[in-house]
């Protein structure tokens, strides 16, 4: 007798969803990002042979930074990531396995609510651009405000109205993006002439710094903190963790010359900073249901029994990440402290 195998899309997307995706996309073509090679920060490694582990971690392109002992910030910007999303499917299950539920999908869109946590995420960001102003000072250069280059300098003025976004907050692809007060974030792909202006007017370096920040990952290696869900086949599993995304980095540039440092690894913590993930939305039931009403339909109209038709379905699961405030800016600036120490090292092997 003749058997039926339907895979049917059924009540996938839930209300309230934004687009996203697992790994961080693009705010702009001047700041890719992405989640690769996670590694954790260490210490002992970085203190015993700075040279070789700054290395191990970033990449820098272009030219040299020690044109101008002097350097300015016009630009910091931080991307927080507030929205992932994964589907998972048995790919054995789906190639060798003939029976209900084989090759079922399930979706995972996990949340970290930002509005009720945007001052906590602006100080970060200001926490952030005053320490990496003082390892700059350490380093021996001479850090000059932006707001008075801006002032003295007719090309500081046109690069900030030009080349920057001054919006405090912006919405970007599954997070959002805010900037330390009174300064910018880079939004041009063609920045570098202007930057050359400004830097050999005012006789100093020109940096803009931006990092991503997530908040988790699908897969890997399970916590305490882990979710672990299943449709038929279908599992997937999400575990909260801090990130600084490879790609977050420095564009730079001297006199004639651009530069850029980035990660390479993403930076990660296990520190917990979660308080609880609540599940807001499951489509599951419906979907079986819907399986159901489709193996009986499908019976029904080529005469046959249930047992030769084999359904499979595609599910989805909202879930919300409540932080732990103090814990989530303690875990973030950890991270950035380690990142900012990666640029600046970089920056000092780089020097002319």
């Amino acid at each position: 007798m003749k058997g039926y195998s339907l895979v049917i899309a059924t009540a996938f997307a839930l209300n309230g969803c934004a687009s996203g995706g697992s790994s961080a996309g693009s705010t702009s073509s001047v700041h890719p990002t992405s989640f690769s090679s996670p590694m954790e920060f260490s210490t002992v490694e970085m203190k015993s042979d700075p040279k070789k582990y700054v290395k191990k971690w970033t990449t820098s392109m272009g030219g040299s930074f020690d044109e101008y002992k002097k350097i300015t910030i016009p630009a910091y910007s931080i991307e927080f990531k507030t929205f992932i999303q994964k589907a998972e499917q048995d790919k054995l299950a789906t190639m060798f396995v003939n029976a209900d539920g084989a090759k079922n999908i399930l979706g995972m869109n996990i949340s970290l609510p930002w509005e009720p946590n945007q001052a906590l995420m602006q100080e970060i960001v200001n926490t952030s651009y005053a320490r990496l102003k003082d390892k700059f000072k350490k380093a021996g250069l001479e850090v000059v405000e932006w707001q008075t280059v801006k002032a003295k300098y007719t090309d500081a003025a046109e690069f900030e109205k030009d080349k920057l976004k001054m919006d405090p907050v912006t919405a970007a692809d599954g997070g959002v993006i805010l900037t330390a007060k009174g300064l910018g974030r880079l939004d041009s792909m063609f920045w570098g002439g202007k930057a050359s202006s400004v830097s050999r007017e005012a006789e100093m370096t020109v940096a803009m710094p931006h990092f991503t920040v997530g908040f988790g990952y699908f897969g890997g290696a399970p916590t305490a903190q882990t979710i672990k869900e299943a449709h038929g086949s279908a599992s997937i599993a999400f575990t909260p963790q801090i990130q600084i995304y490879s790609g977050s980095g420095m564009n730079c540039f001297a006199k004639y010359e651009g530069c850029r440092v980035t990660l390479d690894k993403t930076a990660v913590s296990n520190v917990p900073y979660a308080k609880k993930i609540v599940k807001a939305g499951d489509t599951r039931a419906v979907a079986n249901a819907t399986a159901d009403h489709t193996r009986n339909a499908v019976a029904a109209a080529n005469a046959t029994t249930n047992d030769n038709v084999k359904v499979s379905s595609r599910a989805s699961l909202n879930y919300t990440v409540e932080m732990e405030p103090t814990k989530y800016k303690q875990a973030v600036l950890a991270q950035l402290d380690a990142v900012e120490d990666l640029l600046v090292e970089r920056y000092k092997i780089e020097m002319k």
